[in-house]
C-alpha cells in the first residue's frame, strides 16, 4: 500500500488541523454574535418602552442626550420655533 510521505502528511494534518481552528471559531463567533443580537433588541425594546412612557408623560420633544435637556416639537419631528 503506498503512503504519503513524513512531510506530506505532516503538512495535511497541519492544514487540516487549521480549517478545523479556523470553522471552530467562526462558530464561536457567530454564538458570540447572536448573543449580542440579543442584547441588542432586549435594550432596543425597553428604549422604546421608556420613549413611549416620556412621549406620554412630556408630549413630544426631543431630549439631549448629554445633558438632559428638553426641546418641544411640532408632529412632524421639527423643533418648535424652526
Amino acid at each position: 500500500m503506498s503512503k504519503l510521505t513524513d512531510e506530506e502528511l505532516k503538512t495535511l494534518q497541519e492544514l487540516n488541523a487549521s480549517v478545523n481552528g479556523a470553522l471552530n471559531n467562526i462558530g464561536v463567533l457567530e454564538i458570540h454574535k447572536q448573543n449580542e443580537i440579543k442584547k441588542h433588541d432586549e435594550a432596543f425594546g425597553r428604549f422604546k418602552v421608556l420613549q413611549d412612557e416620556m412621549k406620554i408623560k412630556y408630549g413630544n420633544i426631543t431630549v439631549d442626550i448629554q445633558t438632559g435637556e428638553i426641546t418641544e416639537t411640532k408632529e412632524d419631528g421639527k423643533e418648535e420655533g424652526s
